[in-house]
């Protein structure tokens, strides 16, 4: 197995990006390649080897194994990386819309359920609402039976739910209008952060919140991998949703 395709295993994605985001990232790397294994100090070790190994047969993979790590830091991967790291300090402009743009497929949408969990919100109505809700939103959006799926996501975070839709293009479409829905009724990923942080830094929340309010929602892509239940991340991968719509909107040759 190749360095990057170590990198593109699901599972190993995941591991791998906990591991670099560890403090100081001083946790020693360790990739078997063929048999043989290679042991890096840090992430910065292994960024460093990936742009500068000269291997021919493998300088392709190397470099795929820099740029996507890079992708995975933030970092600019068109700066040579060297001991001063400059590359670390300057992220480049399109960094935020290829993160985006790698979404998980099938197409999932990640909707957390903040009241489970919050001892802030006390009352009784909003502590009974459950999944049903979410259910009887999807029906209310006309979503089609059959075509669409609630499930649990990850077992340890019970407020999170993930809606799954078919591996196509008008699944994809479905799954984006489900998106916009809440980021136009200002519950999508950017509102979930705030309310997250306003929780942590210890403030009250509002006493009263209607049931839309407790549901934030947004399209899944490559850092939310972690949110998925086993059984999910095994079965999807990484697809760039910009090309998934260019191919759909290719022109149907005429004979």
């Amino acid at each position: 197995m190749s360095e990057a395709a170590i990198l593109f295993d699901l599972c190993d994605y995941v591991l791998l990006r906990n591991k670099c985001l560890c403090s100081a990232w001083l946790i020693p790397f360790t990739l078997f390649i063929d048999s043989q294994s290679k042991e890096f100090l840090d992430t910065h070790s292994l960024v460093t080897h990936g742009f500068h190994c000269k291997k021919g047969s493998l300088r392709t993979e190397h470099l795929g194994l820099h740029k996507a790590l890079c992708v995975l830091m933030g970092w600019n991967w068109d700066v040579i990386p060297d001991n001063s790291r400059v590359y670390q300090m300057s992220p480049v402009p399109e960094f935020k819309g290829l993160k985006d743009d790698l979404i998980i497929w099938p197409p999932v949408v990640i909707v957390h359920n903040v009241s489970i969990g919050d001892k802030s919100i006390t009352s009784e109505p909003t502590k009974a609402v459950t999944n049903e809700f979410l259910k009887g939103t999807l029906k209310e959006m006309r979503f089609e039976a059959g075509k669409v799926r609630v499930c649990r996501g990850k077992p340890s975070n019970q407020n999170i739910t993930l809606v799954k839709f078919m591996p196509t293009f008008s699944g994809l479409q479905e799954a984006d209008r489900l998106h916009k829905h809440y980021r136009d009724k200002k519950c999508g990923r950017k509102e979930l952060e705030e309310v997250t942080s306003k929780e942590s830094s210890g403030k009250d929340a509002e006493p009263q919140v209607e049931a839309e309010q407790l549901f934030y929602g947004y399209m899944g892509t490559m850092e939310d991998l972690d949110k998925l239940d086993p059984e999910t991340k095994r079965r999807c991968v990484l697809k760039s949703k910009k090309e998934i719509e260019s191919i759909a909107d290719a022109p149907v040759r005429v004979e």
